[in-house]
């Protein structure tokens, strides 16, 4: 994608000019450009500075594009024009599309965004071509009259038409040859081929192919097959490069420098067969009075060449941008052949080092924060063996080898400890992000994902929906068996805000119930939903940061026997296997539990889906006693509480400005959040909390799922990722074992600051 935007910029930087020269020569009055226009300095110094311009904008366009997310931009105008160019722009387009012509035109963009950039299409092909066939013609149509001329033989007429063809061979090379791909036939031999290193490749098996995953190869999401020595998915091939076609790759881009080359210089020496054919440069002198040097000949030869050959400096221009950026791309190719690394590879290892970078600086600070208690106490403990050290597996080998342990939520439903939510699908996170975010996901071993009919968040009408048909076109696209997922979503409980959904749901009796579960079967594009769970109670509860229950708002709601007869219905007709709960209370869970008894044709919930973390602990006084003795597993969303217990939001500058609680802090406003940091109580427990993970060498994330995790009735923690790196944290959260030393800890500081999130 970075090297066809910056390829496409000369022509955008062409075209601009071009418009400029016809313009600037049609004010002229009528004139034809000849050599009586010759004193005419203001045209040139106009275009000079047009040009300077035009170079500059280029210049900081393709700097910022490429190299805008590096370290040393983090914070200044590269950075944000890096966003806008790659997130920003599109981002606000697609909202501007959504409110201007509703949900469809969106999705309608977003499936052309998909076929564009994420599925395999000869849109960058067909556009290669027709470069280079206009280019070549533009250079038959104005410069082969000029072959031969007084530095150019003819032999170049039929030399360029060689070397096009040249260029054209080596494209249809790279394209269309097997880049390597990896299949059950021949998976052996590159296994043999490439050991592995136990850093960044491990023995593992690809989840897609299923069959051994050899190193160095990867599988690619859009041609959805493993490559072995993957380097990257080319656009303008329509393919991948690889183990088999990275000599070609590398031959095409040789090659079209040096086309791009030859194509500037011969048409600068038939520019200067000109000069000399028509003696321009003597009728300068002799016949207008102009001095025989070259700071004053050069903006009237200049001149001159824009009025009667400006189609060949363009072409110049063209050319000598692209020479560039390809002698750039073949420089970085070539460093990669002579270390015998990929650019898939690079990414890896500054991945690793990244890693290595903030354990190192969290062990520094640990030993650092270790050394002052020691001071005060006068005790300290014994460092850690350095054999143990020097075996302990790296972190990227860690996630790399990372398999998420499985719960048994029911008899035959096993899911993994980690569950996907994605309220963010199609409000935060574009369908080619969630996609990412679901393949990273499914690669680590999780299986669980949950949804909900009315997601994304903020809810809104025009997007409503949209996270559950990312979810269905996830599992259609990258072909995952049904069988290999559990699918989790849920049904609206009354609202009066949410008039949209299903006409406005004021209660869940049988029609909207059914309405709903045949609207999600279609959105997931699925026979059949694993987890069907209420979201909230059809009836009025406390929740939400709500702790006193109000009889005064209570308000008639449809009984729980026809919500569980409904519901056994759907079980019955195989729409969905099992059903669960959410934000539900003591009182709920035992009357469903009772009536399901009472009637063996209603289903039994299997899950409570409540919140749960360090800062909100209500589940564990009347919730947990209720779901240890009727064995209801609990889905604990938000254990991150919203972010904050990530640390991010506590930085000077008041965390991302596309963190959730920024991106909309209307909706999370002091007073409409139970997560809200004007509340004291709530940073200083966060702090505390914070603290313990420094102290230990954790980060934040991983203490606070770990905690989430060690609770024996929870079976899955729902969380969400907007970045692929967040979905790492988390991953690497699986393996931390938080000592009774650290319990104790943590349980002090409940102590100190109890459930200030309820």
């Amino acid at each position: 994608m970075a090297d066809g935007i910056s390829l496409l910029l000369p022509v955008i930087l062409m075209g601009n000019i071009t418009i400029y020269i016809k313009r600037r020569k049609s004010s002229l009055t009528g004139q034809r450009y000849r050599l009586e226009n010759a004193n005419d300095d203001n045209f040139v110094m106009e275009i000079q500075w047009i040009l300077v311009c035009h170079g500059f904008i280029t210049l900081l366009v393709v700097i910022s594009f490429l190299c805008g997310q590096w370290p040393i931009f983090q914070g200044t105008f590269i950075e944000r024009i890096h966003y806008f160019l790659t997130f920003g722009a599109y981002d606000y387009f697609l909202r501007f599309v959504g409110v201007l012509c509703g949900s469809r035109a969106t999705n309608a963009l977003l499936s052309v965004e998909y076929y564009c950039c994420d599925r395999p299409n000869p849109i960058l092909q067909v556009l290669y071509l027709s470069i280079l066939g206009a280019t070549y013609y533009f250079i038959i149509k104005s410069s082969f009259i000029y072959i031969p001329g007084y530095y150019v033989s003819e032999i170049h007429r039929y030399s360029s038409l060689l070397a096009v063809g040249v260029g054209v061979l080596l494209f249809v090379l790279t394209s269309f040859s097997d880049p390597g791909t990896v299949t059950a036939e021949n998976v052996s031999q590159y296994v043999a081929a490439y050991p592995y290193d136990n850093v960044i490749y491990t023995e593992k098996e690809c989840s897609t192919c299923l069959i051994p995953k050899p190193a160095r190869s990867k599988h690619c999401g859009i041609c959805n097959r493993c490559v072995a020595r993957f380097d990257h998915h080319c656009g303008w091939m329509n393919n991948c490069i690889g183990e088999r076609n990275n000599r070609y790759f590398v031959a095409f881009l040789l090659w079209h420098f040096l086309l791009c080359l030859y194509g500037t210089v011969i048409l600068g020496l038939i520019l200067a067969g000109r000069l000399k054919e028509l003696k321009v440069i003597y009728v300068l002198t002799v016949y207008y009075g102009i001095e025989n040097s070259f700071y004053s000949l050069f903006p009237h030869v200049v001149q001159w060449l824009l009025g009667s050959h400006n189609t060949q400096i363009l072409l110049m221009v063209f050319l000598s941008i692209v020479s560039l950026l390809l002698a750039g791309f073949f420089g970085y190719h070539m460093h990669l052949c002579l270390t015998n690394t990929t650019t898939n590879e690079t990414f890896k290892w500054q991945e690793y080092l990244s890693w290595k970078k903030k354990i190192n600086e969290a062990k520094v600070s640990a030993e650092a924060l270790k050394a002052s208690i020691s001071e005060i106490s006068k005790e300290r403990k014994p460092a850690e063996s350095k054999w143990k050290a020097f075996f302990r597996r790296s972190p990227l080998e860690e996630v790399e080898r990372m398999a998420v342990p499985l719960f048994n939520l029911a008899p035959d439903l096993k899911v993994s400890r980690l569950c996907l939510g994605t309220m963010t699908f199609g409000e935060q996170n574009s369908l080619q992000q969630s996609f990412r975010i679901l393949d990273g996901a499914f690669d680590a071993g999780i299986n669980f994902i949950d949804s909900a009919e009315m997601y994304p968040v903020p809810q809104l009408a025009e997007t409503q929906g949209r996270s559950e048909e990312y979810v269905g076109l996830w599992i259609k696209e990258r072909k995952i068996p049904r069988d290999r997922v559990v699918l989790a979503t849920k049904v609206t409980g009354p609202s009066g805000q949410m008039t949209w959904i299903r006409g406005g749901p004021r209660c869940l009796d049988a029609s909207n119930i059914m309405e709903a579960i045949a609207n999600s079967l279609l959105r997931m594009q699925t026979d059949y939903i694993d987890l069907y769970q209420i979201h909230w109670p059809d009836r009025y509860v406390p929740m939400f940061g709500e702790t006193d229950y109000d009889p005064t708002r209570q308000f008639s709601s449809v009984p729980i026997e026809e919500q569980l007869d409904t519901l056994g219905k759907a079980v019955d007709a195989g729409k969905i296997r099992y059903i669960g709960l959410s934000n539900e209370t003591p009182y709920g869970i035992m009357k469903f539990l009772q009536f399901a008894k009472d009637a063996p044709s209603y289903p039994e919930i299997v899950s409570l889906q409540n919140s749960y973390n360090l800062l909100c602990r209500s589940f564990d006084s009347g919730l947990a006693e209720c779901c240890h003795h009727e064995r209801v597993g609990l889905l604990a969303y938000s254990p991150l509480a919203m972010g904050i217990l990530s640390g991010k939001y506590f930085s000077p500058d008041g965390g991302p400005v596309d963190a959730r609680m920024n991106l909309f802090r209307g909706k999370y406003a002091e007073g409409e959040s139970r997560y809200n940091l004007s509340n004291s109580l709530i940073k200083a427990a966060t702090k505390a909390y914070l603290d313990i993970a420094e102290k230990y060498a954790l980060s934040p994330v991983s203490l606070a799922i770990a905690f989430v995790l060690k609770h024996p009735l929870v079976g899955s923690a729902v969380f969400g990722a907007t970045k692929e790196w967040q979905l790492r944290e988390v991953l690497r959260a699986c393996d931390v074992k938080l000592t009774p030393e650290i319990m104790v800890e943590i349980d002090e500081v409940h102590r100190r600051y109890p459930n200030p999130c309820p």
